[in-house]
């Protein structure tokens, strides 16, 4: 990269002269430092790339809960302790960023990060980024590895995916370099995607220059394409299909991580009655709109509870969001479960649609999804605006279903707008968005579970196709827009939603054998709206044909906690009605022991945290919203 484009000066360092980054950690080939990730890694006769920048830590900051990024005289950042938190800070443009990481996992199931960025106009946006990156790979580092390893031995569970592994990271490899030259070419503005995507790329590059700094003992750094391999943790069985070196690129998603998840069974392309989809999205609108909730559980395996809540304060230029809090998990710069609250107003969720037909895959991606979902989350002022833009930059993987709320147009007691809440689906090849605004006011609530609702993308799915095929089948209500068990599940439960402790038990929900579903052969655990696929029944028997995997969490907000980017929280499988997910027996011994749990508890058997935007961030409860 041009030095003179990333010559920058700090008004607090003026007297040490501009600031240029090392010319070793310009976006070059790598030098010699070793494998990608040990064992774990498929590529490993790739160079880890050097550190974009010179980074070094400074004294105290091991164990430190708060760090600031400085720059030093000979032009490299620092990354220093602050003993008074964020709030200490003192002068605005002192530090580049600076982050406050809790750890509170083994308490409550979630750990907490908040990050901001220096408002200097002088200093280069992608600098701060970059600084902000370096902060969180440090000071997340423990658990970064615990998840980088979990995720990668997931993988791997399905042999399949050893030849497939190396011809993604490959494909990554090639999407790396893409973006390296984009952002040496430095013409993107930032308020396109394109400059967005350069200042993903090195908060990616400083989380993993961050982590290689505090795993300075020995251990194996991450690369790049590993990076983007735990950032797309939500559409890695699409991007295994479809960049995965498969001669067929039209395949069904049937990679063994998901394979229950999304409802296919090992031998066939239909969903089998024990198996179910990828999340459940609730939107609902109270009787005399007197409020407004908004509501995600994701289902993913319970090996990837290790869950940070995020908080990241970017004042960046030509944005509309500079505050974002979400769910996410370590070293990844988006939510991949998707929940998003945005001081722009937004609020933003998804689900993972379920696709029974084979599909034609693109071979390649320019702008990964995860950083593309960043920059319309950034750069979106209104609903419309924010699907516009998701179809814009459409990559034919991360199939979803996603429900776009604008908070700014709803007042309590007021009729809903039109405008306030689109829908957008995307399909390999296909994306259908509308304002659904209305369907929200005539019906009360939007639910959403896996399934295509727009024709032309259930025609793409092949969800019509397979639902005519099972015909009477008790198969056939899984392919149904508004008869699959959660659609009849939340259809009678939802008019019960008249508070936020109503919507905390409608998001963990889960009767096992005792839900108001038609077909007894679909009374089960895995079709709950928070899933328990490890479980056959009511008293916490083993599913002998399930996994551990379902409902891992669930968060909601309401529009009196959004107008603070406030929500509510909770990390574990549900265990309202059903016993607490544990990983080992009465007998001490390993209940799932083929499946990776490093440096999750034993037992997930926590409670609903209230998420406030600061640094002390998981707190009780709090009762001034109902």
């Amino acid at each position: 990269m041009r030095a003179a484009l990333w010559a920058v000066t700090v008004a607090t360092a003026a007297a040490r002269g501009p600031l240029h980054f090392v010319e070793q950690g310009n976006f070059r080939k790598a030098g010699s430092r070793g494998g990608d990730s040990g064992a774990l890694a498929p590529d490993d006769a790739q160079d880890v790339e050097p550190a974009w920048a010179s980074v070094s830590a400074g004294a105290s900051v091991a164990g430190a809960e708060s760090l600031g990024a400085k720059v030093t005289s000979d032009g490299g950042i620092e990354l220093v302790a602050l003993t008074g938190g964020l709030e200490g800070i003192t002068g605005a443009d002192e530090y580049l960023a600076s982050g406050t990481f809790q750890d509170k996992l083994p308490e409550v199931g979630w750990s907490s990060l908040m990050l901001r960025t220096s408002e200097a106009q002088q200093v280069d946006d992608g600098v701060k980024m970059y600084a902000a990156g370096a902060i969180e790979g440090f000071l997340t580092s423990k658990r970064m590895r615990e998840f980088s390893h979990n995720s990668r031995a997931l993988l791997q569970l399905n042999p399949d995916n050893n030849d497939k592994l190396p011809h993604l990271m490959k494909a990554l490899r090639q999407t790396v370099e893409g973006l390296k030259a984009m952002s040496e070419e430095g013409s993107a503005s930032a308020s396109s995607v394109d400059g967005q995507a350069r200042l993903a790329l090195l908060q990616t590059w400083g989380v993993r220059d961050g982590y290689a700094l505090a795993a300075e003992d020995g251990k194996a750094s991450l690369s790049m394409p590993d990076m983007f391999v735990m950032n797309s943790d939500g559409v890695i069985d699409e991007l295994l299909t479809a960049l995965g070196g498969s001669e067929d690129a039209s395949l069904v998603q049937r990679t063994a991580r998901r394979q229950r998840l999304r409802g296919l069974a090992p031998d066939s392309n239909y969903r089998a009655p024990t198996e179910s989809g990828h999340c459940t999205g609730v939107v609902h609108l109270a009787d005399g709109n007197s409020e407004l909730y908004f509501g995600h559980t994701t289902w993913e395996s319970f090996s990837e509870m290790t869950r940070i809540w995020k908080v990241y304060d970017f004042p960046l230029q030509d944005v509309a969001a500079k505050k974002i809090s979400f769910s996410s998990y370590p070293g990844c710069i988006s939510s991949t479960d998707d929940y998003y609250l945005m001081d722009s107003g937004l609020a933003i969720t998804e689900t993972t649609l379920s696709i029974p037909r084979k599909q034609h895959y693109p071979t390649s991606q320019r702008v990964p999804d995860f950083i593309r979902i960043m920059a319309a989350n950034r750069l979106s002022s209104t609903s419309e605006d924010w699907v516009r833009s998701m179809v814009d930059s459409a990559t034919g993987t991360y199939s979803s279903q996603w429900m776009v709320m604008d908070y700014k147009k709803f007042t309590p007691g007021q009729e809903l707008p039109d405008g306030s809440f689109y829908v957008l689906e995307q399909a390999p090849g296909t994306s259908h968005y509308e304002d659904m605004s209305g369907n929200l006011r005539d019906k009360r609530y939007w639910a959403s579970f896996d399934r295509a609702y727009f024709d032309d993308v259930r025609a793409t799915t092949g969800d019509d196709a397979m639902q005519q095929r099972e015909g009477r089948k008790p198969e056939a209500e899984l392919f149904s827009k508004d008869h699959t068990p959660r659609a009849q599940i939340v259809k009678q439960t939802q008019a019960g939603i008249t508070s936020l402790a109503a919507m905390r038990a409608e998001m963990t929900e889960n009767k096992g054998t005792n839900e108001p579903v038609d077909q007894p052969a679909l009374q089960v655990p895995s079709f709950a709206v928070s899933a328990r696929s490890d479980l056959a029944d009511n008293e916490g028997h083993k599913n002998s044909d399930g996994s551990p995997d379902g409902g891992v969490d669930a968060k909601i907000t309401s529009s009196c906690l959004f107008r603070s980017l406030t929500a509510q929280a909770i990390s574990s499988p549900s265990h309202t009605t059903l016993p607490a997910f544990k990983w080992t027996g009465a007998d001490g011994q390993q209940v799932w022991p083929e499946y990776p749990h490093e440096g999750l508890p034993d037992e997930a058997n926590f409670d609903w945290v209230q998420v406030n935007p600061q640094e002390n961030m998981l707190n009780s409860l709090d009762s001034a919203c109902q």
